[in-house]
């Protein structure tokens, strides 16, 4: 099954093979890189001809291994990149696509995409090194990447003349902010929604209620549960699933996901049980665990981490939304319960540098009661 991109009249693959998450040249090995081409290969084999990498993925391993995949079949593939958002400026912009161009041994990109806005630089410099590349032919098509409709208008305004096609957007079961944002967003402009962590932190991450349904379902259609999970995902006319493979098995059971159809009353069921409760939880109230323990620490960005929390901060202080980030319930209970944040350390601090740490930021927890009608 193929999915149109844009309005350009071209279609590309239902699920797209993604690539996040290759690890570092420094940490690569011969073996590792033979089989992860070689899964890539068989995803196309198998017809998931989309392939979407990014210069920030392994430092560019990603794509050098995307390089190597589709070498004697690059006119079988539609090949999509992004650029880091430092490199948003025009001379920097033009750097950053040779060098992904050579990584990934070819001379041209089907769809090239900001990965994440930029505030500090003017987007009108972004447009003009995009407009350079699709006139010299090394760009067909132009996507953009986790921003809010408020800002995929201002964005849409300035690039009007560009050939722009897609969204890149986290949507899954637990992660839904999307629904009310971006996709209706983009289906009125004619963009086609690339949805990427449609599996959330894994189908075996599923707890409760929850895991009940998903396995009582995959029992149902003769599937697994991560086919149900991107089948929910797919069940939206136009939305593109990218989903990443570390097996040959589990490119098929990527694959095999296409040709499922959820029952209405199936679907019905999902939306009951993985409903979203947005919660407005002070960020004081939350334990973060990753590489940031201060808000000064993170105002640094010494490990550099994308986008810079000091970037989100500036579009907060824009009045640009912030989507709800996944929490895990501990301790207490009321106005005494803490939390642990299970992703978007990014968002976090860059709402506590806004907004500091007593403003409710919002959030909902992944399993439990709440969001499907429990309290907190």
């Amino acid at each position: 099954m193929e999915r149109p991109l844009g309005r350009t009249g071209a279609f590309a693959s239902a699920i797209g093979q993604g690539t996040t998450k290759t690890g570092p040249w420094s940490d690569a090995s011969s073996e590792r890189d033979r089989e992860r081409i070689a899964v890539l290969q068989y995803g196309i084999e198998l017809g998931m001809n989309l392939i979407d990498t990014a210069e920030l993925y392994g430092g560019g391993h990603a794509e050098d291994l995307v390089g190597r995949a589709i070498a004697g079949r690059r006119d079988r593939v539609v090949l999509a990149s992004k650029f880091n958002p430092e490199h948003s400026g025009y001379a920097t912009l033009l750097a950053a696509a040779e060098a992904s161009l050579r990584r990934l041994r070819t001379d041209y990109l089907d769809l090239y995409q900001l990965h994440w806005p930029e505030p500090r630089i003017p987007f009108e410099e972004t447009v003009a090194a995009l407009d350079r590349l699709v006139a010299d032919g090394k760009v067909r098509w132009v996507g953009l990447g986790n921003m809010t409709s408020v800002q995929l208008e201002h964005a849409r305004r300035l690039a009007s003349h560009l050939p722009l096609v897609s969204v890149q957007v986290e949507y899954n079961l637990f992660q839904r902010a999307a629904e009310s944002d971006v996709l209706p967003y983009c289906e009125e402009a004619g963009l086609t929604p690339l949805a990427y962590s449609v599996l959330d932190r894994g189908a075996g991450m599923v707890a409760g209620p929850r895991r009940d349904l998903l396995a009582g379902l995959a029992s149902k259609y003769e599937c697994t549960v991560a086919q149900i999970m991107v089948a929910w995902v797919l069940r939206r006319p136009g939305v593109i699933a990218l989903v990443k493979a570390a097996s040959r098995q589990h490119t098929t059971e990527n694959a095999g996901a296409i040709a499922l159809r959820l029952e209405d009353a199936d679907l019905a069921h999902l939306e009951q049980c993985f409903a979203q409760r947005i919660l407005h939880v002070a960020p004081e109230r939350i334990d973060v665990r990753g590489v940031y323990r201060t808000a000064d620490e993170a105002r640094q960005n010494v490990q550099d981490l994308v986008p810079a929390p000091v970037a989100v901060a500036e579009c907060l202080a824009r009045g640009e939304s912030l989507k709800p980030l996944p929490l895990a319930a501990m301790s207490g209970s009321g106005e005494e319960r803490r939390y642990a944040l299970l992703d978007g350390e990014v968002l976090y601090w860059g709402w506590v540098l806004a907004r500091g740490l007593g403003d409710p930021m919002p959030a909902f927890v992944r399993d439990g009661d709440v969001g499907m009608g429990g309290a907190v």
